[in-house]
């Protein structure tokens, strides 16, 4: 009964088989070995993580620019504790500041995408190399 299962499953791979026409075979076997230590790998995972907060990290200093800048837009400032024109320039010195934290952590994260956790084993086991050959 399990003989006749397989025998039908051979044929219809058989006729499977027969009915693709192979154009062209192409063979790419070729593979990279990264020989790296327990410590080197931890390294190289720490690092991959930093970068992957770094790659995030634009979406926080964003979101407060907008919002400070939507305040500043539709926020009549009233006499409170400090002068209107005191919480003005508290707003626009606040938006300017984050605005600025939004671009500095933009470049890092564009610098810091291109980077896999393969590449960066690479790097950890290239270094580990280039120090013992001096």
């Amino acid at each position: 009964m399990g003989e006749d299962k397989i025998e039908k499953n051979d044929l219809e791979n058989a006729d499977i088989i027969s009915m693709l026409k192979v154009a062209k075979i192409h063979k790419n076997l070729d593979q990279e070995i990264i020989v790296i230590t327990e410590d080197k790998a931890k390294l190289a995972i720490l690092e991959y993580n930093n970068n992957l907060s770094k790659s995030n990290s634009w979406t926080v200093p964003l979101g407060i620019c907008v919002t400070i800048t939507l305040t500043l837009f539709t926020a009549d400032f009233k006499d409170f504790i400090f002068e209107k024109v005191y919480w003005f320039a508290l707003f626009i010195f606040s938006d300017i500041l984050f605005f600025t934290w939004f671009l500095v952590a933009g470049f890092r994260a564009i610098k810091n995408n291109k980077k896999d956790l393969i590449d960066v084993m690479k790097e950890v086991s290239d270094d580990r190399s280039m120090t013992e050959k001096d």
